[in-house]
């Protein structure tokens, strides 16, 4: 797991929020190869105030999850706890389309027996 802050300076406890947050996804759907959030100010408002962007990016064996939220909101964990909600969701949709694959069992081979012919 990464985490990274590129507009800001990195912030002990919003880093021990996503760790947790990080931990339970984990623990939803154990197949996470990796996982990377980037919490960032992409503009500086000073009138308007700073809006934040989280993008987690999630590594699941065959696919990957991206998701990025930012928006007016001038707290960093609420949009922090929007992304990472957005995730859970996708996380758990992947897993309930990986458990309701078909999957093909072999029919029984039945033979039929060749009548006699009447005599």
């Amino acid at each position: 797991m990464t985490i990274t802050f590129p507009g800001m300076k990195p912030d002990p406890l919003i880093e021990t929020e996503i760790r947790k947050r990080a931990g339970k996804l984990d623990a939803l759907c154990p197949g996470i190869i990796s996982c990377h959030v980037v919490a960032d100010i992409p503009h500086r408002h000073h009138q308007r105030g700073n809006n934040f962007r989280v993008r987690i990016d999630i590594k699941v064996r065959r696919e990957e999850i991206a998701v990025a939220r930012d928006g007016p909101q001038k707290d960093l964990l609420l949009v922090l706890k929007r992304a990472f909600d957005v995730a859970r969701r996708r996380l758990q949709d992947h897993a309930r389309q990986r458990r309701d694959v078909k999957r093909r069992v072999a029919s029984p081979r039945r033979t039929v027996a060749k009548r006699q012919p009447a005599a």
